[in-house]
């Protein structure tokens, strides 16, 4: 069973923890040290895929900055790494999803600090296009209700496009989907894992799974019992994935 791991604090407050968390599972005694000191690349590569949720519930300027920030984190590691990084947003359905960046982060250069230098460039050259191509997705795609049970779909197919090395998939949404199951509904925590087991799921065994922002930057402000079953839920659905470690954020109150 894979470990969780859930932060109850709200995501800006999270954004060390977490990271420090998805340092540790990138980081394996066998793997080659980066050209930051602080990191350690995996032997094999680093695959980086991250789905945005950009529906109307959140749609909040906080939600996008919050998210990007994390994002941020991931390419910069990447980069260092010369991985592989694709950052998409959704919204109602895996069809109604917009590519903010896919490619591979691959830096060349004479000396350890002529590349950490490139890498840096590489990833903030990354990031505007993310930015970019962000702004741009919340007002090009839409629909009716959330499916984010449908990206791990996502995930799972572009991991098989990678399968070597490490690969870590992330989630940033409210946690609230409700095309086909909405957990939000359910009336306690032991509900809405038994809601999740009876969801149909990809097989993520090949990666780590993070879902950041339960609870945050929603239209209507949620109660601390439906924070937690729609905590307990995407738990559930990550242990179902069989994905090699969980981590679930909340907003914590």
């Amino acid at each position: 069973m894979a470990p969780t791991t859930v932060v109850r604090a709200a995501l800006g407050t999270a954004i060390l923890t977490t990271a420090a968390f998805s340092l540790a599972a990138c980081t394996t005694p066998a793997g080659k040290a980066s050209s930051s000191p602080e990191q350690v690349c995996p032997d094999g590569g680093l695959t980086e895929i991250h789905a945005l949720d950009i529906t109307s519930s959140t749609q909040a300027e906080a939600a996008k900055d919050s998210s990007l920030e994390l994002v941020d984190r991931a390419v910069r590691h990447a980069a260092q790494c010369e991985g592989y990084v694709k950052v998409f947003a959704f919204a109602s359905s895996t069809g109604t999803t917009a590519s903010l960046y896919d490619g591979t982060l691959a830096v060349e250069a004479p000396t350890e600090n002529a590349k950490r230098r490139k890498a840096n460039k590489l990833a903030d050259e990354a990031m505007g296009e993310i930015s970019k191509h962000y702004d741009s997705a919340r007002m090009e795609i839409a629909g009716v209700g959330t499916d984010v049970l449908g990206m791990l779909t996502l995930f799972e197919q572009a991991a098989a496009q990678h399968p070597a090395g490490e690969i870590h998939a992330a989630l940033y949404t409210d946690g609230n989907t409700n095309i086909g199951v909405d957990p939000a509904g359910a009336a306690s925590p032991d509900e809405a894992r038994a809601l999740a087991d009876a969801q149909t799921v990809p097989d993520l065994s090949a990666m780590s799974l993070s879902v950041y922002g339960i609870g945050q930057h929603t239209l209507v402000e949620q109660s601390s019992e439906t924070i937690a079953n729609v905590t307990a839920f995407w738990e559930q659905i990550c242990q179902s994935t069989g994905a090699l470690s969980c981590t679930v954020v909340t907003d914590g109150r």
